[in-house]
């Protein structure tokens, strides 16, 4: 906390206030998963800087942390205008791309963003889980190697790898990736949902409910999360 506070009061004093300092505190609170702050600050930046394609892409990720991939898309395409070289802002894209089932889109933003940046994990990330969309489970995971070889920290990667051995009846390797997803960022709801129900599907209904119960004390709102754990407590 004491680096972020000194990086804003440099941004602040330095004059690098064309939204830079903007940029930083809606990095923070995307990182926290505060999305609406997250964007009230990228639009601040915006605002600043009307040219920044850093402050439309990570508005972009903002966006699509709200489910709105509709917003995401038309910040994404303004951020990739702007610095058409741009990894992050290709990445984003294609994750916006791929939320409005437009995989061909997908598919070719995160290959640009690879090209830019060969050693992206996000890109690979956003490319396997299009893959998985698609049905070619086994490139999905191949990609999703790639990313964890690159980054092994990453939560993103296990925890998306998880997915994909679940939409493949991969139950005990899903349960694995998850599990090891969650040790890196135990506050994943949607990540905790699919260990549950993979749970639930090799027949540990209890391990299951618990899941449920995290993912629910950690999202009052998920729907899914919910009914599930209401089904189980019948």
């Amino acid at each position: 906390m004491l680096r972020f506070a000194l990086v804003c009061a440099v941004f602040a004093a330095t004059g690098c206030s064309k939204g830079k300092a903007d940029i930083a505190k809606g990095t923070d609170a995307l990182d926290k998963r505060d999305y609406d702050l997250a964007v009230s600050h990228f639009s601040e930046a915006i605002r600043l800087n009307p040219g920044s394609a850093e402050a439309y892409a990570k508005r972009a990720r903002a966006h699509l942390g709200k489910n709105d991939p509709e917003k995401a898309l038309a910040d994404a395409t303004e951020a990739v205008r702007l610095d058409p070289k741009s990894a992050e802002a290709l990445t984003v894209r294609g994750s916006a791309h791929q939320r409005t089932g437009k995989t061909a889109e997908a598919l070719r933003d995160y290959d640009a963003a690879i090209a830019v940046d060969p050693k992206s994990v996000r890109a690979r990330v956003g490319k396997g889980a299009t893959l998985a969309i698609l049905g070619r489970y086994d490139q999905a995971l191949a990609m999703l190697d790639e990313a964890i070889q690159l980054d092994p920290t990453s939560p993103n990667s296990y925890g998306s790898k998880a997915v994909v051995c679940w939409m493949d009846r991969r139950y005990e390797d899903a349960i694995k990736e998850a599990t090891r997803c969650l040790e890196l960022d135990p506050k994943d709801a949607e990540v905790l949902m699919v260990r549950g129900n993979c749970l639930l599907a090799t027949g540990r209904a209890q391990e299951a409910r618990q899941d449920y119960d995290k993912a629910v004390a950690i999202d009052p709102k998920h729907r899914e999360a919910v009914e599930f754990r209401l089904k189980l407590g019948k």
